[in-house]
């Protein structure tokens, strides 16, 4: 077959325009460091890379759920904490109570701080963390107890008003975890701060009662009653404070698995979709050289300096 000057343009022509889209391949790919442009680029390679990115999606929806929920289990720990060193002062009261030296004033002080302190516990049990009361189960938007007042203005008592669910959120893909614990649990069941009626707990009827028993002057009651009742108060508020150590732990835990695992796919990922500078710099200098010959052999075929033209 004879072969013309025009087949020989375009075999040039056709040599030139790939050497040249290579080239501004190449260049894209070395100037925003992917591999990958466009899916056509790599099917295979892109369809992983799609799948990874949307693990690291997952994982960092996962880390934002696990600072919350470590953010709202610290609140929840300050708020017990609190309440035991209210407990604390409660046992302290009801011992001076107990003095037979006690004076109607001195007794009338502590009777005043024990409605001071329980008036404090409903503050602390209805704490909020952005907005959301912290023991009202899921119902966040209502604080978690309400105090009703006799008409001698003082708190009789304490109703709770939220439910009785927890907040739960995925920690880990696929595994989610609650973080809450429930003012009360008056349904039974789930554990109760400050009310649990499967543990007998009623840390708010307890102080209430030893106020009424120190104005009273019963002594007797608040040796025989309320001393032994505000132990297992303090006995069931360091109880809770474990269960928010052991969901900081798992939280924790949780937090140490997502970031292994986000460094695993985060090296995957690359190695897929990151360019290889080194070796892109390589084969663009080979593009380069062999995109000058073919300007030179183009030249000597068509007899006429063809850079010029193009240029």
């Amino acid at each position: 077959m004879r072969v013309t000057d025009w087949m020989r343009y375009q075999g040039f022509a056709s040599t030139y325009q790939q050497l040249v889209g290579d080239q501004l391949k190449l260049q894209r790919q070395i100037a925003s460091g992917k591999r990958i442009l466009v899916p056509s680029d790599d099917t295979a390679g892109a369809a992983r890379a799609q799948r990874y990115n949307q693990v690291l999606s997952i994982l960092g929806q996962n880390t934002r759920n696990v600072d919350e929920a470590t953010d709202w289990s610290r609140t929840t720990e300050n708020a017990v904490l609190t309440s035991i060193n209210y407990i604390q002062r409660a046992q302290e009261l009801a011992v001076k109570a107990t003095d037979v030296t006690l004076s109607a004033g001195d007794r009338q002080a502590v009777t005043e701080e024990l409605e001071q302190i329980i008036g404090g516990l409903v503050d602390t049990a209805g704490l909020r963390h952005r907005g959301h009361a912290v023991f009202s189960g899921s119902r966040t938007d209502v604080a978690a107890f309400a105090a009703v007042y006799g008409v001698d203005g003082k708190i009789s008592a304490v109703n709770y008003q939220g439910n009785g669910e927890n907040r739960t959120t995925e920690i880990t893909p696929g595994r989610n975890t609650s973080y809450n614990l429930l003012g009360s649990n008056e349904a039974g069941g789930q554990f109760g701060v400050f009310r649990d009626t499967s543990a007998g707990i009623d840390i708010f009827g307890t102080l209430i009662e030893l106020r009424n028993f120190v104005t009273a002057d019963d002594k007797g009651s608040i040796g025989t009653i309320s001393i032994a009742a505000l132990q297992d108060c303090l006995t069931h508020l360091t109880e809770a404070e474990a269960r928010l150590g052991g969901t900081q732990s798992r939280l924790i835990a949780a937090n140490t698995s997502n970031e292994d695992l986000n460094e695993i796919t985060t090296s995957a990922l690359s190695k897929i979709s990151d360019t290889d500078i080194a070796e892109a710099a390589t084969n663009f200098s080979q593009l380069e050289t062999a995109y000058q010959a073919a300007l030179a052999t183009g030249s000597r075929i068509m007899d006429l300096s063809l850079v010029d033209y193009l240029r």
